[in-house]
């Protein structure tokens, strides 16, 4: 890195590293002090070896003291806000859900996902124990089963990747059979999709569709980093039998318009046209490309939607509030009729 950037760039980088890290440091003291209930400090896009995963170190050594009860650190941020919310509601209700994680034939557990520091048989129970869940040791005695689509081989890739095709594998059509299986007797599926990072996993959801199984999920994630998906298909998954039948199948039509139409189809689309374009840097900023991208973006959607009985009736419109090609909202409208 010291080769690379220019010293002055370098040293602006590290002194901010070391403020947050102070600050942080400063948080657990405050925490130590009964100044907070409970303290979770995420850890954002890292790896194995970088500066996050360095200094999250230093952190557990000052904090040799303070049970995982006060304090964690826990992998990812985006859904950090869901994960501290639920957690008060349960500890409101004195409810501590048992979550079972089911895995996909192949690496499972040790699949260490893009943006993490920690394979999911690490950050897993990390993420359950933050909402003041319990890790349960089967399904027969959980509250919901998080299920965890992973990659067969534990290589994770963008959902833009030539790779992700709508063909099923075998790894796939074992997953669902067995999914199938565990609704069939009752119990609740919470699907965290991570085979692919940013986006769904064609093959596997355009099988689970087909099969006629996507709209027996409780619960469906399959957005940004794993730890993202995993936080939120948790929460989802304990928060949605809460929910009124109609507001839970809105955020999961919500979620596989967004997580599959989108993320896994239409923005590679987006992104083709404007490299077409020579203008490939406009994935960051839209500007006067916002409406083209747009109305191209919303036609793989709705033409995605109808070929699949869950969504085939939703009509909707999208949005980029942030005006680049990553992130979009989704507004659902009345219903098209028959």
């Amino acid at each position: 890195m010291s080769t690379n950037l220019p010293k002055a760039d370098l040293q602006d980088w590290l002194e901010r590293r070391q403020k947050n890290l102070n600050i942080n440091s400063k948080l657990t003291e405050m925490t130590r002090s009964n100044r907070f209930h409970f303290l979770a400090i995420g850890k954002d896009d890292n790896a194995p070896l970088s500066h996050t995963h360095m200094e999250a170190r230093k952190l557990t050594q000052e904090t040799y003291d303070l049970t995982q009860r006060t304090f964690q650190i826990i992998p990812g941020v985006d859904q950090l806000g869901l994960l501290l919310l639920t957690r008060a509601g349960n500890e409101l209700k004195r409810y501590h859900p048992r979550v079972y994680a089911y895995y996909a034939d192949g690496w499972g557990p040790r699949t260490l996902p893009q943006y993490s520091d920690m394979t999911l048989g690490q950050s897993v129970p990390q993420q359950i124990l933050a909402v003041d869940g319990r890790t349960a040791t089967s399904a027969a005695n959980a509250d919901v089963v998080l299920a965890l689509n992973t990659p067969f081989d534990g290589i994770m890739m963008d959902s833009t990747a030539p790779s992700n095709q709508f063909f099923s594998s075998p790894q796939n059509r074992t997953y669902i059979k067995q999914l199938k299986q565990l609704m069939d007797n009752g119990y609740r599926v919470s699907l965290a999709d991570v085979a692919y990072s940013n986006g769904a996993d064609n093959g596997f959801m355009n099988e689970l569709a087909k099969q006629g199984q996507l709209e027996r999920l409780t619960a469906y994630n399959g957005w940004n980093t794993a730890d993202n998906t995993v936080g939120f298909a948790i929460c989802q998954g304990i928060l949605t039998p809460q929910m009124s039948k109609p507001d839970a199948e809105k955020l999961m039509r919500i979620r596989v318009i967004d997580d599959w139409y989108y993320q896994a189809n239409a923005r590679r689309s987006a992104t083709a046209f404007l490299e077409s374009k020579n203008q490939k840097n406009a994935v960051y900023l839209l500007g006067p490309y916002q409406k083209p991208v747009h109305d191209l973006a919303l036609g793989v959607c709705r033409d995605l939607s109808g070929r699949y009985k869950f969504t085939e009736k939703s009509n909707f419109d999208i949005s980029f509030p942030w005006n680049r090609l990553f992130e979009i909202d989704v507004e659902l409208k009345k219903d098209k009729k028959k």
